[in-house]
């Protein structure tokens, strides 16, 4: 069950990438450090979602940690760019909150069987608040 899901993890990884790479060609350069910060994490990621299909479980934990630790690093520059529309500043707001969500779930999943099925509750709103960001920020540039 496990090698599905981190397949279809690295999927949707692949197609982040891509389209932060679009998101990056429509942005001013101040922000370009800040996108770059996400498309490194999202490799991070990768590399961890590698680790963990070969079975070596902290080592991919290292790189998840790693990986949205840099995804907190962007959307906080997101959130104090100065050329960003405000209801995109917004959106980033929640896409960093949905990281920190994220973080908490990983590090929760770690204890035990409990954890590990109560860390479903902040990866569903971190999926929630990432939706949401995004939507924020896509609907910003139409404004």
């Amino acid at each position: 069950m496990r090698t599905p899901l981190m397949i279809l993890l690295a999927l949707v990884c692949v197609l982040y990438i891509l389209a932060l790479y679009d998101f990056k060609s429509i942005q001013q350069k101040q922000d370009y450090k800040a996108i770059n910060n996400l498309i490194y994490s999202l490799y991070i990621g990768l590399v961890g979602i590698g680790f963990n299909l070969f079975g070596s479980g902290i080592i991919a934990f290292c790189f998840f940690f790693t990986a949205l630790f840099c995804m907190l690093l962007g959307y906080n520059s997101m959130r104090q760019s100065s050329t960003l529309p405000d209801p995109a500043v917004h959106g980033s707001q929640r896409l960093w909150l949905g990281s920190l969500l994220a973080l908490g779930g990983l590090f929760l999943s770690k204890f035990t069987v409990v954890g590990w099925a109560l860390s479903f509750i902040p990866f569903g709103l971190a999926l929630y608040y990432t939706y949401h960001g995004w939507i924020e920020i896509r609907n910003s540039s139409a404004e």
